[in-house]
């Protein structure tokens, strides 16, 4: 690359469901690779992936309970179907604090500077939950922390069910 074609500072909002489901972080190390200069500036330039455990009664409620009494009509054949559609598999969404039966666990940390794409296709974190309170246990949630960190502050953003909504 020409020298006009590097750049000081890479700003970049790639950040999906559970920050890597949508996959767009290989485009990002591919444009730090190629147009990043030397001792250049990554926003965010880390980020941390947590997992927890958690029980949403209401949502079972409404997702769940619900086939128990459709309007008057006993639906409850459909509670297995239910059970397993909604808790098999990833729910993208919002889970309260107050949901959480565990404290948070860290389990991945990805330093933009130097992660490389091999790193994220597949990767095995030995993590450990345990309950902080009793509960009826629903899964496993996921959230991210990303970090900005400028010459004369940090900054952090995160989607943990501790913290106030990101959109």
């Amino acid at each position: 690359s020409a020298a006009s074609d590097v750049y000081k500072r890479q700003v970049s909002e790639w950040m999906g469901i559970f920050l890597l489901y949508e996959g767009m972080l290989g485009s990002v190390i591919h444009a730090r690779n190629k147009w990043l200069k030397p001792n250049g500036k990554m926003y965010p330039s880390s980020c941390n992936l947590y997992l927890g455990l958690f029980a949403d009664v209401e949502y079972f409620r409404q997702n769940v309970d619900y086939w128990n009494d459709v309007y008057g009509v006993n639906m409850s054949g459909l509670v297995p179907h239910a059970w397993k559609t909604l808790f098999d598999g990833m729910i993208p969404g919002i889970v309260k604090s107050e949901c959480l039966l565990s404290d948070p666990c860290l389990f991945k940390k990805i330093d933009c500077y130097t992660v490389v794409e091999s790193d994220l296709e597949k990767f095995i974190s030995p993590f450990s939950l345990t309950f902080s309170r009793s509960g009826e246990w629903h899964g496993i949630v996921g959230w991210f922390d990303v970090t900005f960190e400028g010459s004369q502050s940090i900054t952090n953003l995160s989607t943990s069910p501790h913290e106030p909504v990101t959109h």
